[in-house]
């Protein structure tokens, strides 16, 4: 019979830490299905057995919000009959297009249908403005660089696009962008991909009794690529 280690409580908050001990010691420790329990060194270790990080455990997070934070395997439906509203951050335009885009839009396309999300998307709040004018003069008071990767956890909407577009962007166009700040310089990642399409929408013209309808047709065409005018960002790269 294995134990896990008396935990002696220093105060009144940890005596429950205590007590879970003594009922886990006073039971003989069974694995279950799916759990593991192993004993060394420091006691007693359990842990599930799932592998978390094993493609194909999907989350379905409903209708696209343009606001909320995303993360690897959420999946969406973004809604052709909604609205997605532009976002303005330090003076930077970040509009979700419309899919009724024309030639005068630098950026691409928003596109219905199901897709999900293969980068860590921060919530609309965590954005540019917000990183260099409060996270960056912070580290520079006390004398510290930020990480490059805690810059992508902030939206830059300069270089990116945090909406599904479809054709997605290809990877020989997303790169490191180095940025110059008052308060420091770091790197961020430029044209970076955030959605991969399931089920892509695209609409089509119908016309029925003189009357001109739009319909959303799931699939994709032969031979779709991205229209490289519509990247992100099409500046240098370090």
């Amino acid at each position: 019979m294995s134990h896990i280690r008396p935990f002696a409580p220093y105060d009144t908050t940890d005596a429950y830490l205590k007590n879970f001990a003594e009922t886990v010691n006073s039971h003989t420790l069974h694995a279950g299905r799916g759990i593991n329990i192993t004993k060394g060194s420091n006691g007693i270790m359990i842990h599930s057995k799932a592998d978390f990080n094993k493609i194909g455990y999907m989350n379905y997070r409903g209708t696209y919000d343009t606001a909320s934070q995303y993360f690897p395997y959420d999946v969406v439906f973004v809604d052709p009959n909604i609205t997605y509203y532009s976002y303005v951050d330090a003076g930077i335009s970040c509009v979700a297009v419309p899919y009724e885009a024309t030639a005068s839009y630098s950026r691409p396309p928003i596109c219905a249908g199901l897709f999900i999300c293969c980068n860590v998307i921060p919530y609309v709040s965590q954005s540019y403005g917000l990183f260099t004018s409060s996270v960056l003069p912070a580290y520079s008071n006390v004398n510290r660089t930020v990480d490059n990767l805690m810059a992508d956890t902030y939206r830059h909407y300069q270089y990116n696009v945090y909406y599904p577009v479809y054709p997605t962007i290809p990877s020989a166009s997303t790169n490191w962008k180095a940025v110059s700040g008052s308060s420091g310089n770091y790197l961020t990642v430029a044209n970076q991909t955030f959605w991969m399409p399931l089920t892509p929408y695209l609409p089509a013209r119908f016309c029925y009794n003189n009357v001109e309808t739009t319909m959303f047709l799931a699939g994709i065409v032969s031979g779709s690529s991205f229209d490289s005018s519509k990247l992100p960002y099409s500046g240098s790269f370090p």
